[in-house]
């Protein structure tokens, strides 16, 4: 794409080129020539002082370059004005004060310029700038003042001009030594520096030809000035001029480049003095020794600097990169989204970051072991460097979170991105010798606009990450506006309920199973309710996930089993009275604590084991078969029961259903629902599958009579739902067991 703010240095350039040449055609001395050099100098002066007027930063550091600018011209105008029409040949004169005061205005601008600081490496460069400025001293004070300030038998006024002209010179070469070597090597940066060289490079020219053959216009030496009026013009006219001159501490340091480099300025001196005295053999021995042992030194410091660098390098590269799996980190990342999101301020492409987290990751570290998380990184983080394009960036966050930063134009690139991540996480890792994981990922992804925080940026992404991992797991949500409320409000409710057991918020409805023949009442399922103070009743499914994802389950879980148990036993406190039914999640199976928390419920309530259910879901034990049968027999071995919840809807083949110690099967309440408008030829297997096995069946959700009519002609022993009674309060109970056993038709 075509862009005219930066073609405008070329084009100044290209036209500063073709404008020399009717100057070379005009003659060069001539009156025509000297008033064509300086009409043009004039407007292209003019154009770049147009230009510093419109900058926001730096603009009196090149107000004063281009003022410097400015003063040269002036020189010109004077001397030509002496030359052609005074027809006076007086040195110095008032073109002299110009040209003079140019060199004032410029070094004072390039000053401002130059960065300042006192770290160590800001002293290294520093030091390197003086060392370029001493070797140009010397040279000058041999070749050029010594020869035209110091000999002859010019008055002391034009000693002292001819002194200061190179002394200026040196200022600027001192200057400049310091900004070439702190500057971020940018076009204007470069344009600057090489214009000031090209300027340079005529002043010692012109202070060459006035100690041989002298200097007449139109020589070779004023392409040398011209050029350096079009180049400092054209480094004004970039957009980027602005600033050029920061750079980061990593790029001051002692490279090879720059060691020969300085090992170039500063030998230079004493070849200079041996090609003086090389009719002297024993100096020129000297000097040639001197030369070689200074090689060698700097070779051995060449050798230093490049282990050094090799070091530091490798140092970076770990303070920058995931050590596991060798992809970037949060801070290399963070810089990547950073510097995309200021390149979409001046292009069409969007920047999207991808948050990646793996699910039920802390599971593979529990049970298989760290080492086998770390491979599962490993492999996931290879996936990624795999699926990714070649323009995008991908990093390790920490723990189980990647991230991928898409840049790129198209709205729904970062979509199919997403999608193609999802497949390739899907596929199964191979962990070990027949130890397989099939992992899937949750997805959250956000767009960057212009001047947007990184931190906000990410924050966006991992939040609607947690959407995604909310909604159901192994896929992908954008983030839309709200989305950062939902996790708040998420967050609040988390908090809070690490104290609603210890505040009394949490209580626990009850609601009656019945024996589908007779009517009877034979148990009561426990179902804990939360009433917040504030946000007044709260469902289940809003904060049971929470307790499991915080650990809370654990005590809520345990509060649970004794109250419930203390209220059978007041309902009836036989041995041979209604069981009660608590539900257990996947997080208490797995705590050795369950066992004892079962025995401490029994133990305080006076409650018969027998009585005691305790329900798991199909999920609570597919985590983990082999530790969800051991800890079901124990538990079992109190004498406690055990029901699985939700059978039908699961995975649970014949062969792991005989494998478990499980004495109840409640029928999944949406596949009874089904059977009502098709074949109850599967419920009716489903039924007999579990008598066959010894174990008895509830169907859950009964609401309508025809449901209770299915079951019991598939000979389901007891049912559960609306039909009989809505979860009550303790205090309700009574009244809602006698209501259960009218509705069921019982006595």
């Amino acid at each position: 794409m075509f862009d005219a703010a930066r073609s405008r240095p070329i084009v100044m350039i290209v036209v500063g080129a073709l404008a020399f040449i009717p100057y070379l055609v005009l003659g060069g001395d001539t009156l025509a020539a000297g008033i064509y050099w300086d009409v043009v100098i004039a407007i292209v002066l003019a154009i770049a002082a147009v230009h510093v007027w419109k900058l926001n930063h730096d603009r009196v550091a090149w107000a004063l370059i281009i003022g410097g600018q400015i003063a040269f011209l002036v020189g010109d105008v004077v001397w030509l004005v002496l030359e052609h029409i005074v027809r006076s040949d007086a040195y110095p004169n008032l073109g002299d004060a110009a040209y003079l005061s140019g060199y004032v205005l410029l070094a004072s601008g390039v000053f401002k310029l130059v960065p300042r600081g006192r770290r160590l490496g800001d002293v290294g460069v520093f030091v390197d700038g003086v060392i370029v400025a001493v070797a140009a001293t010397i040279l000058l004070w041999v070749f050029v003042i010594g020869p035209t300030a110091l000999e002859g038998d010019a008055t002391l006024a034009a000693r002292l001009v001819s002194t200061a002209y190179p002394a200026g010179d040196l200022l600027l070469i001192a200057l400049g030594a310091q900004v070439a070597m702190r500057m971020r090597w940018t076009i204007p940066g470069i344009l600057l520096v090489v214009g000031m060289c090209t300027m340079l490079a005529g002043d010692l020219w012109h202070a060459h030809l006035a100690t041989t053959d002298g200097y007449t216009a139109g020589h070779p030496v004023d392409a040398l000035w011209f050029a350096s009026y079009i180049l400092v013009a054209a480094a004004v006219l970039h957009p980027q001029a602005v600033p050029s001159f920061t750079r980061p501490e990593s790029e001051s340091s002692l490279t090879l480049a720059r060691i020969a480099f300085l090992a170039t300025i500063s030998i230079l001196a004493p070849v200079a003095l041996g090609a003086r005295v090389a009719v002297d053999s024993a100096v020129s021995v000297l000097v040639i020794g001197t030369v070689v042992l200074f090689l060698l030194v700097v070779m051995r410091l060449a050798i230093v600097a490049n282990q050094l660098q090799t070091s530091r390098s490798q140092l970076e590269h770990d303070a920058t990169h995931d050590p596991l799996t060798g992809l970037g980190n949060r801070a290399l990342y963070s810089e990547r989204v950073r510097q995309a999101i200021l390149a979409s301020a001046t292009t069409p492409a969007r920047t999207a970051v991808l948050c990646i987290d793996l699910d039920d990751f802390k599971t593979v570290n529990d049970s298989l072991g760290h080492a086998a998380g770390d491979r599962m990184l490993q492999e996931i983080g290879d996936r990624l460097r795999a699926v990714v394009r070649r323009v995008d960036s991908v990093a390790r966050l920490g723990g189980d979170e990647f991230a991928v930063l898409v840049h790129d134009e198209p709205a729904d690139a970062a979509l199919e991105v997403a999608d193609r991540l999802l497949a390739e996480i899907a596929k199964p890792v191979h962990l070990g010798a027949n130890l397989v994981a099939q992992p899937t990922a949750s997805i959250g992804i956000a767009y960057g606009a212009p001047g947007e925080s990184v931190e906000s940026l990410l924050r966006d992404a991992d939040v609607a990450m947690y959407i995604a991992k909310n909604a159901g797991k192994g896929r992908w949500e954008v983030y839309r506006p709200g989305m950062r409320q939902q996790v708040v409000d998420r967050f609040e409710l988390r908090s809070d309920l690490s104290n609603a057991l210890d505040r009394s918020e949490l209580f626990l409805h009850y609601q009656p199973i019945v024996e589908v023949e007779s009517g009877r009442v034979s148990g009561i399922e426990a179902l804990v309710r939360w009433q917040h103070p504030v946000k007044g009743r709260i469902e289940p499914n809003r904060f049971i996930g929470l307790a499991e994802e915080t650990g809370l389950i654990v005590p809520i879980g345990r509060w649970i089993l004794r109250e419930a148990c203390l209220q059978a036993q007041r309902l009836d406190p036989s041995a041979d009275g209604p069981h009660v039914a608590v539900n257990v999640s996947a997080v208490q199976l797995r705590t050795p604590e369950l066992i004892l928390d079962v025995t401490d419920a029994l133990t305080v309530s006076g409650l018969a084991p027998q009585r005691l259910l305790l329900e798991l879901t199909e999920s609570a034990m597919i985590d983990d078969y082999e530790l969800a049968a051991t800890r079901l027999t124990e538990i079992r071995a109190l004498g406690v029961r055990i029901a699985l919840d939700d059978f039908g809807a699961g995975y649970t083949s014949l062969r792991q259903l005989q494998s478990f110690p499980v004495d109840v099967v409640k029928l999944d309440q949406s596949f009874i629902n089904n059977t009502m408008a098709n074949d109850v030829g599967v419920l009716n297997g489903l039924i007999a599958l579990a008598t066959s096995l010894g174990l008895e069946t509830v169907g859950e959700g009964i609401e309508e009579n025809e449901q209770l009519s299915l079951l019991r002609d598939a000979n389901c022993r007891f049912a559960q739902g609306y039909l009989f009674s809505r979860p009550v309060p303790s205090e309700e109970l009574v009244a809602a067991l006698a209501q259960a056993g009218h509705a069921a038709g019982g006595n």
